[in-house]
């Protein structure tokens, strides 16, 4: 039996149903844009420990609350919070995301907000070690 015909994914040995998930690839119906981060930091902790390995779900909207996945000025790629929708100083849209844990990492407290556009996707999961959904699956 296919995956595709029962709109499954198959991400390191993880299966997904891609209904789960709720979104879709025009060019692959049923197929979910979806990708694997692995926590390298402890800014995230007791939420995230580093080698946790998380489920994203890429161009998906965001919502307060949600963790992330989002890429700051400097290139750094980070999970960090999203904490309210903030205005960029060009008058774009942007976010202010935030640690779990204020002592550690860098958030938009030193660095301020990141444009909308720099978030590249949503956490859903973490699928390794600890199994747990985050983020919302439709």
């Amino acid at each position: 039996m296919k995956r595709e015909n029962i709109g499954f994914l198959s991400i390191d040995g993880l299966d997904v149903p891609a209904t789960l998930l709720g979104v879709g690839d025009a060019r692959h119906p049923g197929r979910a844009r979806v990708g694997l981060a692995r926590v390298t930091g402890v800014s995230m902790c007791p939420t995230l420990a580093p080698g946790d390995r998380l489920l994203v779900r890429y161009a998906a909207p965001v919502r307060p609350g949600d963790l992330v996945l989002a890429r700051f000025p400097d290139g750094v790629l980070a999970v960090k919070r999203a904490a309210e929708p903030r205005l960029l100083p060009d008058g774009g849209e942007g976010w202010w995301l935030l640690s779990d844990d204020p002592h550690a990492g860098v958030d938009s407290r030193h660095r301020g907000p990141v444009a909308a556009s720099a978030v590249a996707g949503v956490v859903l999961a973490r699928v390794w070690p600890r199994p747990r959904w985050f983020g919302h699956r439709a």
